[in-house]
């Protein structure tokens, strides 16, 4: 029987163990996540939008016009993106402790994060089925994931203790070693 794509990559690039505790992150962790990062985003559209209007775009609307609604795409990948080849985690990854890497363990570079953006979109568009796809694998992975060659991790959570150990001063915020621990990480 002659096997897919998809065997063929898994068979020859079998995913690397977790390193450090980590775990794949799960769906309602993902949701999470999207969710925090929706605020962000919203915010950066509605600052793009007036960036545009005091520009002199008075009577532009996202879908009708090509250029305004690319202008607002661009802004909403150079967020992401940014935040993935930079930091490896967004604002809504930091919060909910979560990384992006390639499958090698470095940050994906421009050319992934566009491919991951582009088929997140496409993943979305398809009645979020590239997204429950995560269910299926034991690796967790969506589509765009694997198209753009990317995980993500669900990061243990340091303990008081631990921060000790390595010199490293708690949060102002978080000075009794407290943090979600258990939301959303069941999937």
């Amino acid at each position: 029987m002659k096997r897919t794509r998809l065997e063929n990559s898994a068979a020859t690039h079998p995913a690397p163990p977790p390193a450090a505790g980590r775990r794949p992150c799960g769906l309602a962790r993902r949701l999470a996540v999207m969710l925090y990062d929706a605020l962000v985003v919203l915010a950066l559209l509605l600052a793009a939008t007036a960036l545009a209007m005091a520009m002199g775009f008075r009577e532009v609307t996202a879908l009708r016009d090509p250029l305004f609604t690319a202008w607002l795409v661009l802004v909403w990948f150079g967020y992401l993106a940014g935040c993935w080849r930079h930091g490896g985690m967004t604002v809504g990854m930091r919060a909910w402790r979560v990384v992006i890497e390639m499958e090698e363990g470095q940050r994906p570079g421009w050319g992934a994060c566009l491919l991951r953006f582009t088929v997140a979109l496409l993943s979305a568009a398809a009645a979020g089925l590239g997204f429950a796809w995560a269910v299926l694998r034991p690796d967790r992975r969506t589509w765009h994931d694997l198209a753009s060659g990317t995980r993500l991790w669900f990061l243990p959570r340091i303990r008081q203790t631990e921060r000790r150990s390595t010199n490293t001063a708690p949060s102002a915020n978080n000075t009794t070693g407290t943090d979600i621990d258990s939301i959303g990480d069941r999937s």
